[in-house]
């Protein structure tokens, strides 16, 4: 009798796991597999903020050393606007990474006495730019370079295997907040901000009519005068520097994507970060990208991701565009 209930209890713990892991992977399905950073923080469908390019470009070759130079951050690493500006110039282009190269104010004296570009673009989120108030403050030890890995296939990986992986508590949330996403006002979820926009054509997901980004956006509206003017002098700093060898620098500090829509949210932030056009009046950039992506977002559906907080392929491309022409210039 004692063996027959036994059995019986495995049975049924089993029953319990074929429920749970039946109902976990048809809750992923009707989710989606997070592929952007801003789904996978805010535990948000993907289904519902999807984003998928005609097609991904083919990187170009990894150079070592040429005469254009870049030091950047996550929107540098698909390589995608390297490979548009590349082609455009005709010139290869080398990539360097933050987290590559330690110290920045040893790896701009790296560039000035070893490297020699002609020209090197610093590319920076609008989020991240008060890093430049500390440039020179760095220990005296020699920096380790070496050139960023250009990924051999620009096209994320995805895998059926992940159906039956995916975090039941991840898709809890993310059903939650596929209920909450009917209500007309503006939540967050795990330093994700969703918020309802004004109009639906300015993304091609199917809740186009919502946008997400990160909550660290709003912090711009937190930086003082002082804080602004130290990054500021930073860079001049640097371009002084660079100049004295005729190295040519650009600052390429790409607009957070709050910066660009926040004039479609229905609610919403009001003010306005002044960072791009000190940028353009210092000389430091030779155009205001945050004012050229706010005109061309009507043109181009999915400027940004819709379930990322980074560029669609066909932003970067723009972007792509975009530096080529202020190399061009400077050349």
């Amino acid at each position: 009798m004692k063996s027959i209930s036994n059995k019986n209890y495995i049975i049924l713990l089993l029953l319990v796991f074929i429920i749970l892991f039946g109902s976990n992977t048809l809750i992923t399905w009707l989710v989606g597999l997070p592929r952007g950073d801003l789904v996978r923080i805010g535990k948000f469908s993907e289904n519902q903020f999807s984003y998928l390019p005609a097609e991904y470009p083919m990187p170009t070759r990894e150079v070592k050393r040429s005469d254009i130079a870049v030091l950047g951050d996550s929107f540098s690493r698909p390589h995608i606007w390297q490979t548009q500006a590349s082609s455009t110039l005709k010139e290869d282009i080398t990539t360097y990474d933050y987290h590559d190269v330690g110290c920045p104010a040893n790896f701009f004296d790296w560039v000035t006495n070893e490297l020699k570009p002609k020209v090197l673009v610093i590319q920076v989120v609008e989020r991240m730019f008060p890093q430049f108030s500390e440039t020179r403050t760095c220990p005296d030890t020699p920096p380790k370079i070496r050139p960023y890995e250009i990924p051999e296939n620009l096209k994320p990986k995805s895998s059926y295997q992940k159906l039956f992986q995916q975090d039941l508590f991840f898709n809890i949330s993310a059903v939650r907040n596929r209920l909450n996403i009917n209500q007309k006002k503006s939540f967050i979820s795990s330093k994700v901000i969703n918020s309802p926009l004004k109009r639906s054509d300015l993304f091609s997901n199917p809740k186009s009519n919502r946008l997400l980004y990160l909550k660290d956006d709003l912090n711009k509206f937190k930086w003082s005068q002082e804080e602004i003017d130290a990054s500021i002098n930073g860079l001049l700093i640097i371009k002084n520097q660079f100049k004295a060898e005729r190295i040519q620098l650009i600052v390429v500090v790409i607009p957070d994507k709050l910066s660009i829509y926040e004039d479609d949210l229905l609610e919403g932030p009001q003010q306005e970060s002044s960072i791009h056009e000190r940028l353009y009046k210092e000389n430091l950039s030779l155009l205001n990208l945050k004012k050229e992506f706010k005109k061309i977002r009507f043109e181009q559906k999915d400027l940004y991701a819709p379930n990322d907080s980074h560029l669609s392929v066909e932003g970067y491309q723009y972007l792509g565009k975009l530096i080529a022409d202020q190399i061009k210039y400077l050349k």
